[in-house]
């Protein structure tokens, strides 16, 4: 990130392109796959009990430590951090609505 979130006087224009660009890639992108794929493995659940067979599914996504509350919060991961926690939260959101489908919702945070 800039620091432009927490830098500046009175006078200068916030930019968040960099938020913008983050959340964009972390947050909405990572909700619009998730929405197309659980609408097939949904379709792909009730397709298999028509034919009496189990289906299971899986979401995976990918974070880091540095977004979540066991880390000490970082300047440098301010802008990335905050799109993270969109798709860690959304992926705990799906993990409930989802269980009953068969769909397995997790993130992985490497080195954690």
């Amino acid at each position: 990130g800039d620091g432009s979130l927490l830098g500046g006087s009175e006078d200068s224009i916030l930019d968040t392109s960099y938020l913008d660009y983050y959340q964009k890639l972390y947050g909405t992108a990572f909700v619009d796959i998730c929405e197309r794929s659980i609408v097939r493995m949904k379709k792909a659940f009730e397709k298999g009990q028509e034919q009496g067979e189990k289906y299971r599914g899986s979401i995976v996504g990918i974070s880091s430590p540095g977004c979540n509350t066991s880390f000490k919060c970082s300047p440098g991961y301010d802008m990335p951090g905050s799109g993270k926690c969109i798709m860690e939260y959304s992926i705990r959101l799906y993990a409930l609505a989802t269980a009953k489908y068969g769909i397995n919702c997790n993130i992985i945070i490497p080195g954690f």
